[in-house]
């Protein structure tokens, strides 16, 4: 039993690390926002109890603009500010969002600004984070993700039917060819219309994972519905299996990635990479029940309608992840996940 588990050890362990910082660092998490006029310097920051906070360092703002796209949506929000600390240091910057500003182990996000006078708003609102746990989340994630990988890269390794590592990877490179044609040729159009939040570096890697990884997981569903309907002896389904098993296995890589991959775009543009948001708790749900997925076909090898029918729950899970934030009026509630307009915050607005 513990040679079965000790393949999962690094995904239980990056698990442990994220929860455990979460948990225990909670109390060392600061979360404030500041409101600087235009030409006036502060020092204090409010709390989420609208307490006072004084910070060890001074921001001037000396302006902030919107520049907008040819449409008349916005296209940045930047704010041009001068950063005095306590030993002397003067520092020029700019914060944009998703691109915040790190001043003495604070990092400083372009949060809000007047949005009854937009461009010529007079002030700007910037949300200061300092989150000393933080390289424990990342070693976390790097954990759950080289345990999902390494479970893969075992499969791969030590399997001999060459013709199924042949298809897989030619349905990756199908996939991953489809995805690229298709931002070259909405290139154009997206710019347009990218709003701030999603100008990141984290964009394309983000989307891409996820699209891989429904598109794997669906045909794993299609090929189910067929060992299904096929009738088999329990050995010849066995066999049939193990591509199904691989299409799974690939797929949950991705999925992982793609959760990981937003969690660290997440800290980027809000200064949270969790926030249980609608969104980020159904992906959390459907990577769990992929992995219990796994686990199932791990320790149950012999139970394959069970393993088929869980397989059908769980690509209905990510059916409302994909579908239900964005058309379920009850999910849309407060979730960030949902743009709408213009802004910085689009469903804020």
């Amino acid at each position: 039993m513990w040679k079965r588990f000790r393949l999962f050890l690094g995904i239980y362990a990056g698990l442990t690390l994220v929860i455990s910082a979460g948990f225990l660092g909670r109390n060392d998490l600061q979360q404030l926002k500041m409101l600087v006029v235009v030409d006036e310097a502060e020092w204090r920051a409010t709390n989420e109890k609208n307490g006072i906070v004084e910070l060890p360092f001074v921001i001037e703002l000396k302006s902030f603009t919107i520049e907008e796209y040819p449409s008349g949506k916005p296209k940045s929000f930047t704010s041009d500010i001068t950063v005095y600390t306590p030993n002397g240091e003067k520092k020029e910057a700019q914060i944009k969002v998703n691109k915040p500003l790190t001043v003495s182990g604070w990092k400083i996000y372009q949060h809000s600004y007047d949005k009854t006078f937009g461009n010529l708003s007079r002030y700007s609102v910037f949300k200061i984070v300092k989150d000393p746990w933080l390289p424990v989340v990342y070693t976390g994630f790097f954990l759950i993700f080289a345990g999902t990988f390494y479970l893969l890269f075992l499969r791969f390794r030590f399997k001999t039917l060459k013709i199924r590592k042949i298809t897989i990877v030619s349905l990756m490179g199908i996939f991953l060819f489809s995805c690229l044609i298709a931002n070259v040729w909405f290139s154009p159009l997206r710019m347009r219309s990218l709003m701030p939040a999603l100008q990141s570096i984290w964009f394309i890697p983000h989307v891409s994972m996820y699209i891989l990884a429904y598109s794997l997981l669906s045909v794993a569903v299609i090929y189910a519905i067929f060992l299904l309907i096929k009738k088999n002896n329990t050995e010849k389904l066995l066999q049939y299996m193990v591509f199904y098993d691989d299409l799974v296995y690939t797929g949950t890589v991705f999925l992982t990635s793609g959760i990981l991959i937003g969690a660290v775009w997440a800290k980027d543009v809000w200064g949270h990479y969790w926030s249980w948001d609608p969104k980020e708790t159904w992906a959390a749900i459907t990577w769990l029940a992929f992995m219990f997925c796994i686990h199932f076909r791990h320790f149950k090898h012999e139970k394959i309608k069970p393993a088929l029918l869980l397989l059908f729950f769980s690509y209905l899970l990510l059916q409302i992840c994909w579908f239900g934030v964005k058309y379920l009026p009850f999910l849309q509630e407060g979730s960030v996940h949902i743009y709408r307009n213009t802004g910085i915050y689009p469903t804020l607005l």
